[in-house]
C-alpha cells in the first residue's frame, strides 16, 4: 500500500492520469527518511531540504506542504503497512505535473519498507573500485539526489557485474564525488577528509549532521576538499556513510587494504550523540 496524495493506493495501476503523466514526463524529487524507535530521524532538516530542493526544481509548492502535514503523511504510509516495525525507511517521491493537464500541480508518493536499525555496523569485507564510464558534473544542481540518479544506477550495476560492493563515482575533474553506497570519507593522520558540495556529491541530511558533529570533536579536524583517487593509497581508513546503509567501512580498493576499527568507533560515538 502506497500513500498517494494522502490516499491509500494498492498499486500504480489505480492512480489517476495526471499522476501518470507527472510520473512519466514531469520533474521528480526523492528524499529518504529513516524511522528509528518510532521516531523520524532529523525530520526538521529533511523538511527544509525537501522545500529547498522543490524550489530549485521549480515545483509549485502547495501551501498545505507544512512540516506537520508531511510528517502525518509519512506516518500514514507506515501505518498502512502492517509488517513494518519500529525501524523503517520511507521514500518520499514528489512529482511535478509537466503541462498543466490536471488541477493538481504536485503529486507525492510515500513508500515505507522495513529496515535494519541504523546502528548496524557492516564490518565484513567491503571492496570498491572506480566507475569510469560516466561522471557527475560538479555544480549545485548535482547536490539534489535525483539529478545524477542514472549515473549512480549504472555505477551500481557495474559494481555488481564485477562483484564489488560499491563503486566510487568521479566528477568531471576526475575527483571523487561519492560512492554508490553513501558519502565518502577518508582518514589522513588526524584529519577526516570528505568531498565538498562543489565535487557534485549529494547534499544529504546525514552528511550535514555528521559533518557538523565531527567539527565539534577536538581530536579530529574535518576537511571538506577535493580528493583524487590517488590519495586513497595513502589513507589510513576509508568509509562511506548513508542513511539507508548506515556505516560501511571500505576494506579493499584494488591492491590497497584498510582496517575499519577507527571508523567504526567514530560512527558508534556519533550514534550516541544523536540518541542522547
Amino acid at each position: 500500500m502506497i500513500n498517494l496524495n494522502g490516499s491509500g493506493v494498492p498499486h500504480f495501476l489505480d492512480v489517476p492520469f495526471g499522476f501518470k503523466n507527472a510520473f512519466l514526463n514531469g520533474v521528480k524529487f526523492t528524499e529518504v527518511v529513516r524511522l528509528e524507535s518510532n521516531q523520524i530521524l532529523f525530520w526538521e532538516r529533511h523538511y527544509f531540504r525537501i522545500m529547498a530542493s522543490l524550489r530549485q526544481l521549480r515545483f509549485e509548492i502547495p501551501l498545505s506542504f507544512t512540516a506537520s502535514f508531511l510528517e502525518d503523511e509519512i506516518k500514514k504510509a507506515i501505518d498502512w503497512n502492517s509488517t513494518i516495525g519500529n525501524t523503517a525507511l520511507v521514500s518520499l517521491h514528489f512529482y511535478s505535473e509537466p503541462n498543466n493537464s490536471s488541477n493538481e500541480k504536485v503529486f507525492f508518493v510515500f513508500e515505507a519498507a522495513s529496515a535494519q536499525t541504523f546502528a548496524t555496523i557492516h564490518d565484513e569485507e567491503f571492496c570498491v573500485d572506480i566507475y569510469r564510464d560516466g561522471v557527475i558534473l560538479g555544480e549545485k544542481l548535482s547536490n539534489i539526489s535525483t539529478m545524477n540518479h542514472c549515473i549512480r544506477a549504472m555505477a551500481s550495476v557495474y559494481a555488481h557485474e564485477n562483484e564489488w560492493d560499491a563503486c566510487i563515482v568521479l566528477n568531471h575533474n576526475k575527483q571523487i564525488s561519492e560512492t554508490t553506497k553513501g558519502r565518502f570519507y577518508l582518514f589522513l593522520d588526524t584529519n577526516i577528509v570528505t568531498p565538498p558540495l562543489t565535487a557534485g556529491c549529494q547534499n544529504t541530511v546525514l552528511r550535514k549532521v555528521f559533518n557538523d558533529w565531527i567539527e565539534k570533536q577536538t581530536e579530529y579536524r574535518l576537511l571538506e576538499r577535493h580528493i583524487t583517487p590517488f590519495e586513497m593509497q595513502t589513507a589510513q581508513e576509508v568509509f562511506c556513510l548513508d542513511l539507508e546503509e548506515g556505516y560501511s567501512g571500505i576494506t579493499h580498493y584494488r591492491k590497497t587494504q584498510y582496517p575499519t576499527s577507527f571508523g567504526q568507533n567514530l560512527f558508534k560515538n556519533f550514534l550516541k550523540s544523536i540518541v542522547a
